[in-house]
């Protein structure tokens, strides 16, 4: 490594100090500011409390049928997983169940 480049990392490694000093200086600005609305706030603060919803009490098959019913589409097609050996990567295609049926395409 040259000495120019030597001093650009140099370089940028000072400014990223900077940067991060810059930063946690604003995390304990942050703190604080929240640490006094905290106070301002006082008892008046109420912990949100999530309630289950219907969904806990539907079984496997119900939400099932539930999340076809909101996303209703075509059932002739459906997602087919590939694979491919050569480059190691794979994916979901579209596949129409009448592939090979020219006349019942759209």
């Amino acid at each position: 490594m040259g000495y120019l480049s030597h001093k650009m990392d140099l370089h940028n490694y000072q400014e990223w100090i900077a940067e991060r000093q810059r930063l946690l200086e604003r995390i304990k600005e942050l703190e604080a500011e929240n640490a006094e609305l905290k106070k301002r706030l006082g008892e008046d603060v109420v912990p949100v409390v999530h309630e289950p919803t219907a969904m806990h009490k539907l079984s496997a098959q119900e939400k099932v049928e539930l999340f076809r019913s909101v996303f209703k589409g075509r059932e002739d097609v459906f997602a087919r997983r590939w694979y491919s050996k050569a480059s190691g990567k794979g994916g979901y295609q579209p596949v129409c169940q009448n592939e090979w049926k020219s006349d019942d395409m759209d």
